[in-house]
C-alpha cells in the first residue's frame, strides 16, 4: 500500500513537474513576443518621431543646408561655368533659321541703346525713357520701328551667335540647368537606417534583412520625389548634359538619356528618360558618319532646347521630350 501511494505520489510530482516546464516555456514564449513587440513598437515611434521632427525642419526648406543640396548646386555651378567658358562649339544639329531669329531679337534692343547714346548726350536712365522721343526727333518724325528693323548687328556666324545667345541666357538665368541632375531627400533613409542600428546595438534587436531592403527601397523612392516633381513641372528652355544613347527611327536621329533618378524607383516599368530627336539629314556632315558609326552607344552632347512634353506620372509617361535648337 505505502509502495503504491508512493508511485501515485511521484506520478503527481512528474505531472506537476512537465505541466510546471510547459508554463516557463509559455512564460518565456511570451516574453520574447512582448520584447518583439515592444521593440517594433519602439521602431515605430522613432520612426514616426523621426519623420515629424523632419517635417517640421522642412519647413523652412529654404534654409536647409542638406548634404545633397550642396552636392547640387555645386553641380550646378559647375555646369553653367562650364557653358560660359567655351571658347567656341562644332554643331552636331542646329536649327539655323531659329538661331538667327532668336539672336537677332535678342541683342537688337540692347544694339539700338548704344547707337542712342553715341548720339546724344542724355544719360542712360533718360534714354531709355525718352528713346522713342529721341529717334523720332532724328529721323524728322519718321517710322522709328521701320528705322530699327533696318538696323544690322555685327557679322557673325551662326556658331558665334549661338555661343553669345546662350551665354547671355545662361547669365541671365533664362534657361534651366538642373533636369537631368539627381536631386533627392536622403534623411528618411539615413534615419531608417540608424534606426536599425539603434536596435540591434541597444536592445540586440534584429530586424528581417528583407523587410530593412524593402523598407529601404520604399524610402529611396519618396526621396526621388524632389527630382520626379521637377520633371514633371518642366517648361521652357533647357540645356541637357549627357550621356545620351544614339538610336536610329526611321529617318531620325533619337537622342536617349537614362536619368539617374531611376536608381531610387522600384518600379522596373517606370524608367524616367530624357529624349529629343532631329532627321537624319540635318546632321552637320562633319559628323555624320560619327553618327552611323555611334548607333546604340552613349555619347557625351550637350542639347540646348525646348520641354515639348514632360513626364506625367497621371499618364504613365515617363520620358520628358525635348525639341532641340542646337545639339553640339
Amino acid at each position: 500500500m505505502d509502495e503504491h501511494r508512493m508511485s501515485v505520489y511521484l506520478d503527481s510530482l512528474s505531472i506537476m513537474q512537465y505541466a510546471s516546464f510547459g508554463i516557463i516555456v509559455l512564460l518565456l514564449w511570451f516574453v520574447f513576443l512582448q520584447k518583439r513587440y515592444a521593440n517594433n513598437r519602439l521602431m515605430l515611434e522613432m520612426m514616426n518621431n523621426s519623420s515629424v521632427n523632419r517635417r517640421e525642419f522642412l519647413r523652412g526648406e529654404e534654409e536647409i543646408n542638406r548634404p545633397e543640396q550642396e552636392e547640387l548646386a555645386a553641380a550646378l555651378k559647375e555646369k553653367k561655368k562650364q557653358l560660359l567658358n567655351l571658347p567656341n562649339l562644332s554643331f552636331h544639329y542646329a536649327d539655323k533659321t531659329r538661331v538667327k531669329n532668336f539672336y537677332t531679337d535678342y541683342f537688337r534692343e540692347p544694339t539700338v541703346e548704344s547707337m542712342i547714346k553715341e548720339l546724344v548726350t542724355e544719360t542712360s536712365s533718360e534714354i531709355k525713357g525718352s528713346l522713342p522721343k529721341i529717334l523720332e526727333s532724328k529721323l524728322n518724325g519718321g517710322n522709328v520701328n521701320k528705322w530699327i528693323s533696318t538696323i544690322k548687328l555685327p557679322e557673325t556666324s551662326v556658331n558665334g551667335m549661338f555661343l553669345k545667345y546662350q551665354s547671355e541666357t545662361l547669365k541671365n538665368n533664362q534657361v534651366k540647368l538642373d533636369l537631368e541632375l539627381l536631386d533627392v531627400e536622403l534623411s528618411d533613409v539615413n534615419q531608417f537606417q540608424e534606426i536599425i542600428d539603434k536596435l540591434h546595438k541597444e536592445l540586440e534587436f534584429i530586424v528581417d534583412k528583407s523587410a530593412v531592403e524593402d523598407n529601404i527601397l520604399r524610402l529611396k523612392e519618396r526621396a526621388a520625389e524632389r527630382t520626379i516633381s521637377k520633371l514633371e513641372l518642366a517648361n521652357g528652355w533647357v540645356i541637357i548634359r549627357g550621356a545620351f544613347t544614339i538610336e536610329q527611327d526611321q529617318g531620325f536621329y533619337l537622342y536617349r538619356y537614362e536619368h539617374p533618378v531611376n536608381q531610387y524607383l522600384t518600379d522596373p516599368k517606370q524608367i524616367v528618360m530624357i529624349e529629343a530627336r532631329v532627321p537624319v539629314d540635318a546632321i552637320e556632315p562633319h559628323v555624320a558618319v560619327n553618327y552611323k558609326q555611334s548607333i546604340g552607344a552613349p555619347i557625351p552632347i550637350t542639347i540646348y532646347g525646348e520641354v515639348w512634353q514632360p513626364i506625367s506620372r497621371g499618364s504613365g509617361l515617363m520620358t520628358l521630350t525635348i525639341t532641340p535648337l542646337v545639339i553640339y
